[in-house]
């Protein structure tokens, strides 16, 4: 059970000064409202890690994420979020094959995400490994 002191607090403050608590659900409605710039990576790093896999899955479909966030989140137990980051179009323009491949293994809906939409954003160095891969997938709706 996750102690309360290590739950990710929200709150919204008006001049610093007067403030109210939010609930993580309340803030997952407006995360994908927020913007994509570099300057809020810090603040969607620290969200990437939140217990609840509805916030981690927002921060997903974040496409100013680096690298290392994109693969931690790929890597997620939560399945939701993993297909988030599938959907994620410079996600998979970053990734190597090898992390393209684990995720296909992984579910065949990320396999299915990543076949349907996402491989116009496939590094072409990466492109034939992920083709392969999904051409051998044991699902014939792949």
């Amino acid at each position: 059970m996750i102690d309360q002191e290590e739950v990710i607090k929200f709150t919204l403050a008006i001049n610093q000064n007067i403030s109210m608590e939010l609930e993580y659900s309340e803030v997952v409605d407006f995360i994908g409202f927020f913007n994509n710039k570099p300057s809020s990576v810090d603040f969607y790093n620290e969200l990437s890690t939140h217990p609840a896999s509805q916030v981690r899955s927002e921060i997903a479909g974040k496409t100013c994420l680096p690298l290392e966030t994109f693969e931690r989140l790929a890597n997620d137990a939560s399945i939701e979020v993993a297909l988030k980051v599938a959907g994620n179009k410079t996600a998979m323009q970053t990734f190597s094959a090898e992390q393209i491949v684990n995720m296909i293994r992984r579910d065949v809906s990320v396999a299915l995400e990543i076949a349907r939409y996402q491989l116009p954003f496939i590094k072409l160095t990466e492109f034939e490994a992920v083709i392969s891969e999904l051409t051998v997938h044991d699902d014939p709706i792949v």
